[in-house]
């Protein structure tokens, strides 16, 4: 599997170039930066690709995102991170505004398997580091019961379903369905559209990103009848 190092750029690229050398061999740097054009963003990303071309012969790909909504920016940011869908990633968000470095956490969080995902953040005088894996599993998941994580899954592998035939395909009644369906649009993950006098459900954007991110964490048979989460 290919790694992917990704890092957040702020006016101090100290801690970039600690993971940096610490991961020579990985087959991809991104630098995540706002477009905002600051000076001295500028300035330490010049000095992190000069170093990483010299020094680990590699190349920089650089996102620059319109952090001036967060909204937009979670969601381009996601959008990139779907095409590394074949790349262990590594994230650091030690350097940058710290605006920058959450949204690209959420966005992080949100759109990568968890079982390909670290992040790091090292402490102020660079002795030591904090490792956090498998966050996506320990964090997001109990937002979202098995039975909503199911229907989700459920509409996007047939692409648009109505409620009697996510009823139907899950084995459950039509009041427990709509419950679930219910709380996944008040989330903005699906939304209806008119086939007569029902009602056809359909991911939003937003429901792609994260039907995919929890693909591989939806329950095995045994807990299929178990609920958790919000509903």
């Amino acid at each position: 599997m290919k790694k992917s190092v990704i890092f957040t750029v702020g006016f101090d690229p100290k801690f970039i170039f600690k993971t940096i050398l610490e991961q020579p061999d990985a087959d991809l740097f991104i630098a995540v930066i706002n477009n905002d054009k600051n000076e001295k963003v500028l300035k330490a990303l010049d000095e992190i690709t000069t170093f990483i071309k010299e020094y680990v012969e590699r190349s920089v790909e650089v996102w620059e995102i319109d952090f001036s909504s967060p909204h937009e920016a979670f969601h381009e940011i996601s959008k990139r991170l779907l095409d590394l869908e074949e790349s262990s990633i590594i994230i650091d968000v030690s350097s940058g505004m710290r605006l920058i470095g959450i949204i690209t956490l959420g966005a992080a969080i949100a759109s990568v398997d968890p079982y390909r995902l670290q992040i790091r953040i090292w402490t102020e005088d660079l002795k030591g580091r904090y490792d956090i894996s498998f966050l996506t599993y320990i964090t997001v998941k109990p937002f979202l019961s098995s039975l909503s994580l199911r229907v989700l899954d459920l509409i996007s592998r047939k692409e648009a379903l109505t409620l009697d035939d996510i009823s139907r395909e899950l084995g459950k009644s039509k009041p427990t369905v709509f419950r679930s369906v219910k709380l996944l649009r008040q989330l903005g993950l699906i939304t209806p559209e008119k086939r007569g006098r029902k009602d056809l459900y359909k991911l939003t954007p937003k429901g792609m990103v994260i039907s995919r991110a929890f693909r591989n964490v939806l329950p095995s048979e045994g807990e299929k009848n178990h609920s958790d989460g919000v509903d």
